[in-house]
């Protein structure tokens, strides 16, 4: 018969009891701890009698009143460890690893310090550097951390990407599936742990045994690096299971209400497994129980669950990853770490612990036999009947009572601190992101209107450059403070994370809405004293409005929608969500679909505008612009949406590729060609391999660099640093010459002139084609004064007159750009060029 996990959740207090009830009084907390940690590394960890004697010796030790386990025998402090997640504190995995790391570390021994990224949704660059940037002040701090737990791919990638966090302190790993992961790890003398691999044969033979007659399966996976693993995986086994028909559907790229219908129109031969499912084809990242739960729903066939034990949400179950079990195991290794032993004498465990558990009513709604189902399945929702129960456990029912009585009051208060960990931002005492993803679920039904309300500080990350991380905290208190003490009965408030915070109006309507944001306004008329420093706080804000029948995530969005348009076109002020702004998000949307798709299938052409010699027909020079092929948007549009998704990155690299490629060609074919100018987006600069994919496109095309020219807008020296000018000094060493593009925007310096070597400089049109009033023409001629002190060369933009080339020409100006001369065309007619330029020559 099958044990019920109830019992197990109190054998502690069942067998102490025992002891006490038969007389003995001779038994130690340590003996049961010794039972229960063999059994959690049992058929997990090949070095399995070491951990053992490990953990009995230690424990033997603090009978005797020798082992310390503080670690500081003088003050006996605690031991100071930090766990480290990329998840949120909402997501399905966190809970039963924190549980699993608190059941071997004891509060009253160490000190766990839970840190979570939540990276799945704020991986940009500056996401990262913010948290590498407070991380780093927490770990380099004069508080001195153990060890460290890396729960996960992301958390551990970030470690050894940042290698310096972690010198002089060991990591135990859990949760690794990224082969590269691995072997970054395994360079590391202190660095050990445990992987993670799915039972994916073992959930096709229990669906096998349990559903005999079913031949089609449905495979819900997403375009994540572990949704392209869990593919791989079930491909590789595919062609050992011909009596399977076996479909893929990708949660990334299908639209969820597509894949809604297609679950609820599965015959009774159909099953569906649930991979790793987290990113949906709106760009939304939700955690995979409330993607989960979305789906499931009116799914008509079963639904198995490969990833995690979510049993009770209307999944039959599965042969799922046990991360308490995990952690338990990893939390043993810190143990030994602590006790002495170094990282890399622990033998890295390879076994992942896997967990089958079903849920007896789905398993009864399917008309599933329990008898079919894996050795040692633990079974949900299915309490034994009275006489079961009593005929088993009659010698321990008077025991169990007693124990239940005495710890009942404990479990409470852990409970009552569990739901505060998971449900509190750290920082202002506020809701946190997990607690208000609840408050959305939970409205899903309702049919009342609700306001949605979030809340920017501007210009929150000058503060932090300027004053520190512990001033921006105290803003971000203060600005909790302010706006909490305006509350009232019928508005949830909660930190998002960062400098963003968001309020839930019930019963509202347009009106209170609108007169709240103005109210919120007005808190920060008055400055703020922060210890000695005076400061004026400003926020910006965002507003729509939930209507009966509208998902709450989409009145989220909307709000973050014109969040987002307050904050580029207002500042201090609010914005209310209308039609116009979800056309646009809507259209952004459409973009970044295209530019994807034109990544991917060569969507992308370039076209070249001609510079001339002032006043001449003669090429001085050309431009490659970018363009997409089928004309969905203008590169006004469709680059600010590249910039922002950092698809730019890659959009570039096809410019250089295309444009060498093609200068290449014209070479061959004898052309006199001119220099020609790659534009440099400063989102580039996260791509620490340009330079070098600059230099081996040349190398491959046979083209010598000097017929190449980046041009670097002056905004790419706003925030100068060594890195800055050490990445552009990469082109210069190798005799690329560098451009600065659009010169007197409003960023223009001219202390950067002297950090690099420039050979050119252009005026940007909006100087050309301004009223050519006195001040305007002087400030023309300056520039291409100063220009021309510095040996540049000078191209102004946007000529489209004579009488704006005949000035150009007055004042020294060595080149054109515009209209005039030359529009912006394709290989083709500038091919044509070239060849009329070839005959008038020969």
């Amino acid at each position: 018969m099958k044990k019920y996990r109830v019992l197990k959740r109190f054998m502690t207090c069942f067998i102490l009891c025992l002891f006490l009830a038969f007389g003995t009084g001779l038994v130690s907390m340590r003996s049961f701890s010794k039972t229960q940690y063999a059994g959690i590394i049992s058929g997990v960890y090949d070095d399995e009698d070491d951990l053992y004697s490990n953990y009995e010796n230690r424990s033997e030790a603090m009978d005797r009143g020798e082992y310390d386990d503080s670690g500081e025998d003088s003050n006996n402090q605690k031991i100071n460890i930090l766990i480290l997640s990329s998840y949120s504190m909402r997501d399905t995995i966190v809970e039963p690893e924190i549980d699993g790391i608190s059941n071997i570390l004891s509060e009253s021994s160490y000190n766990l310090s839970f840190e979570f990224m939540d990276s799945r949704r704020y991986d940009s660059e500056e996401d990262i550097e913010i948290y590498y940037a407070y991380l780093s002040n927490k770990l380099l701090s004069s508080r001195k951390y153990d060890c460290i737990i890396a729960c996960d791919d992301a958390a551990l990638a970030f470690l050894t990407d940042h290698d310096e966090l972690m010198r002089g302190v060991p990591v135990v790993y859990m949760g690794i599936q990224d082969e590269k992961n691995l072997e970054a790890a395994s360079k590391y003398d202190n660095i050990t742990g445990i992987t993670e691999n799915y039972d994916y044969e073992g959930n096709i033979k229990a669906i096998h045994s349990m559903l005999p007659k079913v031949n089609k399966l449905y495979i819900i996976i997403d375009n994540s690096y572990i949704g392209s693993l869990d593919k791989s995986k079930f491909l590789e086994i595919q062609a050992d299971y011909p009596e399977f028909e076996w479909n893929y559907i990708n949660f990334t790229e299908t639209d969820i209400e597509q894949i809604k219908e297609i679950l609820q129109n599965l015959d009774s031969n159909s099953a569906v497994i649930m991979s790793d499912v987290y990113e949906s084809s709106d760009g939304h990242v939700n955690s995979f129980l409330y993607n989960a739960e979305i789906l499931i729903g009116d799914c008509a066939a079963p639904v198995f669950c490969l990833p995690y034990d979510i049993t009770g949400t209307g999944v039959v179950g599965g042969i799922v990853y046990d991360s308490t079990k995990a952690a338990e195991t990893a939390a043993i290794m810190v143990m030994q770490i602590i006790n002495g032993k170094k990282p890399s004498e622990i033998t890295i465990i390879s076994k992942t612990p896997t967990l089958p558990v079903y849920d007896k009513k789905v398993l009864d709604k399917y008309g599933i036999s329990i008898s079919s189902l894996p050795d040692g399945s633990i079974i949900r929702n299915a309490p034994p009947s009275v006489m079961e129960f009593l005929k088993e456990y009659y010698g321990i029912i008077i025991p169990v009572v007693i124990a239940v009585l005495a710890i009942i009051g404990e479990l409470l208060l852990h409970s009552h601190r569990q739901r505060k960990l998971l449900s509190t931002d750290y920082l202002t005492g506020l809701p946190n992101r997990g607690y208000l993803d609840g408050q959305l679920r939970n409205m899903s039904e309702d049919k009342n209107m609700y306001g949605f309300i979030i809340i920017d500080i501007d210009d929150f990350r000058s503060i932090n450059d300027l004053y520190g991380n512990s001033v921006g905290d105290k803003v971000i208190v203060e600005t909790a403070s302010r706006i909490k003490g305006n509350l009232t009965r019928n508005m949830v408030m909660g930190r998002l994370g960062g400098d963003e915070f968001m309020i839930i109006l019930k019963e509202a309507d347009v009106e209170n809405i609108e007169d709240y944001c103005r109210d919120i306004i007005a808190l920060f008329d008055e400055p703020v004293m922060l210890d000695d420093l005076q400061m004026v706080i400003n926020v910006t804000i965002g507003a729509a409005i939930r209507i009966p029948d509208m998902e709450s995530i989409t009145a989220l969005n909307n709000a973050s929608e014109a969040l987002r348009y307050a904050k580029e076109n207002l500042r201090h002020n609010y914005f209310f969500f209308n039609s116009d702004l979800g056309k646009a998000q809507i259209r952004r949307r459409v973009i970044k679909t295209t530019l994807e798709e034109a990544i991917a299938l060569d969507g992308f052409e370039i076209f070249y505008q001609p510079q001339f010699i002032t006043g001449t027909d003669e090429l001085f020079g050309v431009e490659a612009l970018v363009r997409l092929k089928n004309n969905v948007a203008g590169p006004g549009e469709f680059i600010p949406v590249a910039e922002e998704n950092m698809s730019i990155i890659r959009i570039d690299r096809v410019v250089t590729e295309k444009t060498i490629s093609q200068w290449h060609k014209w070479l061959e074919m004898g052309y006199e060609l001119p220099p020609v100018s790659i534009n440099f987006s400063n989102i580039q600069l996260n791509d620490s391999g340009y330079p070098n994919y600059v230099f081996e496109r040349l190398a491959k095309y046979n083209v010598d660099p000097s017929r190449v020219v980046i041009e670097i807008t002056e905004s790419s020296f706003l925030t100068t640093s060594n890195r800055t000018t050490d990445y552009f000094s990469k082109f210069t060493d190798g005799g690329i010459r560098l451009s600065i593009d659009d010169y007197g925007t409003g960023y223009s310096s001219l202390s950067y002139l002297n950090r690099l070597p420039f050979s050119c400089l252009k005026i940007d049109q909006s100087l050309i084609r301004t009223e050519p009033t006195k001040e305007n023409l002087f400030m023309i001629e300056k520039i291409i004064e100063i220009a021309h002190s510095r040996n540049y060369k000078v191209v102004a933009e946007g000529v489209e007159t004579k009488e704006q080339e005949d000035f150009l020409y007055s004042v020294g100006c060595d080149a054109t750009q515009g209209f005039m001369r030359g529009k912006p065309m394709k290989a083709e007619d500038l091919e044509k060029m070239l060849e009329k330029y070839k005959h008038s020559n020969g």
